[in-house]
C-alpha cells in the first residue's frame, strides 16, 4: 500500500492480525519524490505511517528513480541520499530497486 493516509489507514485495519502473524514492513524511499527529498520530510512520513498503521517499519527499500528517464547516474547519486535517510531512521536498507536495463548496465 502507499504511504498516503488512505493506504496507511487500510493497513492499520489489519494491524492486530498482521502483528500476530509476524511481518516485515518496508518503507520505500525515493529521494527524487516531493515528500521524501530530505531527512525531515522522510522522518515525518515515517512516523506518520507507523502511527496510523500501528505497525513498526523494519527496513528501507532504496528506490531512487525519475521514472523512465532514470539514468545510471541518477541511481548512483540517489543511493547515498537514501543511505543518509536510513541512518537517520536507524534502519537498514534491505534492498535497492533498479530496472533490468540498469542491472545490465551495472554488469557490463
Amino acid at each position: 500500500v502507499g504511504g498516503d493516509p488512505m493506504g496507511t489507514t487500510a493497513l492499520g485495519a489489519f494491524a492486530q492480525l498482521i502483528g500476530r502473524q509476524g511481518y516485515d514492513l518496508f518503507f520505500v524511499i525515493n529521494p527524487y519524490r516531493p515528500f521524501t527529498r530530505d531527512i525531515p520530510m522522510v522522518t515525518k512520513m515515517f512516523h506518520d505511517i507507523e502511527a496510523v498503521s500501528r505497525l513498526k517499519i523494519s527496513g528501507i527499500i532504496s528506490n531512487p528513480n525519475l521514472g523512465r528517464g532514470t539514468s545510471l547516474e541518477d541511481l548512483r547519486l540517489g543511493l547515498p541520499l537514501v543511505q543518509e535517510m536510513a541512518k537517520a531512521l536507524g534502519l537498514p536498507i534491505a534492498w535497492t530497486a533498479i530496472t533490468e536495463r540498469h542491472t545490465d548496465q551495472l554488469v557490463n
